[in-house]
């Protein structure tokens, strides 16, 4: 499976995370990233949650205005859920060394 990034980011840190994204992209790593993939005339929130499922990392663009932004909040809520999910389908345990 190839890897594709999920990036969330608040609109006041659009210019950093489409920085990101064309750091990662030249690199030959795929991102999804709104609006750039949002599909016209399609649900928005599905959008995101399926966009959520096929990735294998999100990053989130951490300042005061994702911290602030409702939207951000509910795409790691998403995030944390598809996670779970996933957990439960696997037999295989995460474990951290730290």
């Amino acid at each position: 499976m190839n890897p594709l990034i999920f990036l969330s980011y608040s609109s006041q840190d659009k210019l950093i995370a489409d920085a990101i994204c064309s750091r990662l992209e030249n690199q030959n790593i795929r991102c999804w990233i709104a609006p750039r993939d949002v599909n016209p005339g399609a649900d928005y929130s599905n959008q995101i949650a399926d966009a959520l499922e096929r990735s294998t990392v999100m990053v989130m663009v951490f300042s005061s205005g994702s911290n602030s932004s409702r939207h951000v909040k509910s795409e790691i809520d998403q995030a944390m859920a598809v996670t779970e999910m996933a957990a439960r389908r696997s037999p295989a345990v995460a474990a951290s060394t730290a």
